[in-house]
């Protein structure tokens, strides 16, 4: 006992605070109490906090056009009663991509500074810099409503408006040293194929060349150069698609349909791009295969149809006449009661009850309801942004609306989901109506929100957006007034 003497210095041992948080954090990963957090910051709190929100990247030094990993969570130390969002990150400097967009939370356990909170995806990006400079990954808003009940104590409700802090990008220009003069424009690691769907076709019957690069990174920004073909074939239209993929790959595919006019062997030449590799810091090259046709003779046909294309493809049904069935008379000798007018109302009043109870006892249009007041909030918060001329975020949070409302209707969630697939669950007079002009609006507003200035062009007036923004207004509030069937087929 050493009470009312001086230590032996022997005796006294220095105390690390980091080597020992660093040990404390290793027995509760051990114990799976804390995620792996995959070599990122954890935020620094002072321990008082309910809630509050973090935003991580995969990195913070890229190049120009190279893919930076967003992702932002929600820290909540109760029950999350209320969530509202605010604002959406506008990403500005970026192509953005859409990941994940949370229309449920799900939470994970998650201990920071000794403190245990509950952990849920809200949002996650691909971004790729437009330009060299400093771009920001912009903060994600939101007011939450938190419920604390502790073992021992009184409950604690927090209410209140959160955003996590701005992380800042550096973007390095792609080298002009030794850049080749037929670089595509995209910055990631990608292959190519190359097929034919007929590589025996007849004069006159037209042959679908397909070109598909796919890889790591946005091969939206891929452009192929105009393709050179020989003598004896004529290039008839060109279209491409292209897709994100949420563990960060994308393809994007070319068809070429080509008229042979010739009889004989025609080689269709192979063509040549060059890309940027980010890892390497190299530019190289990709080939496509060169495709060689053997032409047969066919019957002599001066030029195709242009109105086929213009109706959606080859092979599209032609319009045929309609011809109506003649009209039937009928008489009835005497007068008679119809049993309908007798029972038809007594039916339709019970089907009406039974549509009622059904509609209190689960809930129907609530839904439904709780939706166009979403719209009408989020529209609100749209046109304040475009009255602040700020048109990249007004369109930008459009798109979003689009994807939440879509999601919700159709069941299947906004962010990970293609439009397509949700409006697939629309009835099919929605499609037949609204899809074309809906999926026109949205490749309108990503390229508004997204695109390079020089890009977007007379665009990104304040009145060519707004009438977008009203259009899908328009459009979302005619959704939510459809019944989509969750469990339909896709047949997109």
């Amino acid at each position: 006992c050493y009470i009312g003497k001086t230590l032996p210095k022997t005796r006294i041992q220095s105390y690390d605070p980091p080597m020992f948080n660093q040990m404390l954090q290793n027995r509760l990963k051990r114990y799976g109490g804390i995620p792996d957090t995959g070599g990122q910051q954890l935020p620094e709190l002072d321990g008082g906090e309910l809630f509050f929100i973090d935003a991580v990247v995969d990195k913070k030094q890229v190049y120009e056009g190279e893919q930076v990993t967003a992702t932002y969570y929600l820290y909540s130390q109760g029950r999350v009663a209320e969530i509202d969002t605010l604002k959406y990150p506008t990403l500005a400097g970026f192509w953005k991509e859409d990941i994940e967009l949370a229309t449920r939370l799900n939470f994970k356990p998650a201990i920071i500074n000794g403190i245990r909170y509950n952990r849920a995806l809200l949002a996650s990006y691909a971004l790729f810099p437009i330009k060299a400079g400093k771009a920001t990954v912009d903060p994600y808003r939101a007011k939450c409503k938190v419920i604390n009940a502790p073992a021992f104590g009184i409950p604690r409700t927090a209410e209140d408006t959160k955003e996590n802090k701005p992380i800042n990008i550096e973007v390095m220009p792609v080298p002009e040293k030794d850049k080749p003069s037929n670089f595509a424009g995209a910055v990631g690691q990608f292959r190519v194929s190359t097929k034919a769907d007929n590589k025996n076709p007849k004069t006159s019957q037209p042959v679908t060349i397909t070109y598909r690069f796919e890889g790591r990174g946005n091969a939206k920004l891929i452009e192929i150069p105009k393709l050179n073909v020989p003598v004896g074939l004529d290039v008839y239209d060109t279209s491409n698609e292209s897709k994100f993929f949420k563990d960060g790959r994308s393809f994007k595919e070319y068809e070429i349909l080509l008229v042979p006019r010739q009889v004989g062997v025609i080689e269709v030449p192979a063509i040549s791009l060059s890309l940027f590799d980010p890892v390497k810091k190299s530019y190289y090259e990709l080939v496509t295969d060169a495709i060689t046709l053997d032409v047969q003779k066919g019957e002599e046909v001066d030029q195709l149809p242009s109105s086929v294309l213009a109706k959606g493809g080859l092979g599209a049904d032609t319009q045929r006449e309609r011809v109506l069935p003649p009209i039937s008379l009928s008489y009835e000798s005497g007068l008679s009661l119809n049993p309908f007018y007798v029972w038809g109302p007594v039916y339709l009043g019970i089907i009406g009850i039974l549509f009622w109870l059904s509609r209190i006892e689960l809930g129907w249009g609530k839904k439904r309801d709780s939706l166009v007041r979403l719209i009408n909030r989020r529209m609100k918060k749209i046109n304040e942004a475009l009255g602040g001329k700020n048109w990249r975020q007004g369109a930008s949070d459009s798109t979003n609306l689009v994807y939440f409302v879509m999601g919700e209707l159709s069941g299947l969630g906004g962010g990970s989901q293609e439009l397509k697939k949700m409006i697939a669950k629309a009835p099919p007079s929605f499609r037949r109506d609204y899809q074309a002009q809906l999926e026109k609006l949205m490749k309108e507003l990503e390229l508004i929100a997204f695109a390079p200035e020089e890009v977007v062009g007379h665009l990104k007036e304040i009145k060519e957006v707004s009438q977008r923004v009203k259009a899908v207004e328009s459009l979302l509030l005619k959704a939510t007034e459809q019944d989509f069937n969750e469990n339909a087929e896709d047949l997109s």
